[in-house]
């Protein structure tokens, strides 16, 4: 291409297919001559006028004023050859790339579509969690809701089985000398037992014909026997003590259930 400047004209032809092409007309072709002289239909210049009758004008000048033309004619043909040639490099580079273009989009939409499912199982998956969460938060918080409803329920029963509450009927527990009657035999329930030896919890031994024990007799220590009615004594005060003891850790479970109603 040429440094010269492309006119207007040919700066307006925007695609290939819009540049009217001229042909290359040899040097050696008649229509260069002065005498067959034909101007270039193709191309909008004033083709200049050979007046051969005029005596100031000779064939030198005629000759001058063909070459001139045919030098502008040349010029506009190269102008408009890189123009086409400009033009049409142009649009096969955009067909490469819109081929390209196309090669490339079914790939960026396979990718587009990838990463969609990604982000589709991603918010799945954070979904699950969060009903995961949800449960484990309402399991939680059921429990609590659960042991309260149980506790107040409870203290409730509690204190209205407190409230009318009547003492135990007492039920003298059998002795020991009776629990030994009754496996033993009628000879086991007369045998008695003296202070000492219930005290020391050692076997009571009477002696045949004394009212003594051995162990009274060997430790000089006062003997004195229990009778039946010393024994019903014994167990029943026994099972006072343990009734007493009894109503003693109710009264405390009675308090600390109302203290956690109040708490």
């Amino acid at each position: 291409m040429t440094d010269t400047p492309i006119p207007a004209h040919i700066l307006a032809w925007k695609a290939s297919t819009n540049v009217i092409q001229m042909g290359e007309i040899p040097s050696a072709d008649p229509r260069r001559t002065v005498r067959g002289f034909v101007p270039d239909k193709k191309i909008d210049v004033p083709a200049p006028t050979l007046a051969f009758n005029d005596p100031y004008e000779d064939d030198e000048d005629r000759l001058n004023k063909v070459k001139k033309y045919w030098r502008v004619c040349d010029k506009e043909r190269m102008l408009r050859e890189a123009c086409y040639k400009e033009l049409l490099d142009a649009k096969v580079q955009a067909a490469e790339w819109r081929k390209a273009d196309e090669n490339v989009r079914p790939l960026e939409k396979a990718k587009e579509e990838a990463a969609a499912w990604e982000k589709e199982k991603e918010k799945e998956k954070e979904k699950e969690q969060a009903l995961e969460t949800a449960a484990r938060n309402k399991e939680k918080t059921v429990e609590p809701e659960k042991d309260n409803e149980a506790g107040p329920s409870s203290n409730a029963k509690g204190k209205a089985r407190e409230v009318p509450r009547t003492p135990r009927k007492v039920t003298p527990k059998k002795s020991q000398t009776e629990v030994r009657s009754g496996s033993e035999g009628e000879e086991d329930e007369e045998k008695l037992q003296c202070v000492y030896c219930v005290k020391k919890k050692i076997t009571c031994v009477p002696q045949a014909g004394k009212k003594v024990c051995v162990a009274y007799s060997r430790r000089k220590m006062k003997c004195e026997f229990f009778d039946k009615s010393s024994w019903a004594v014994l167990d029943g005060t026994r099972q006072v003590v343990e009734a007493v003891r009894e109503l003693a850790g109710l009264e405390r479970c009675r308090d600390a259930s109302q203290l956690e109603v109040i708490l």
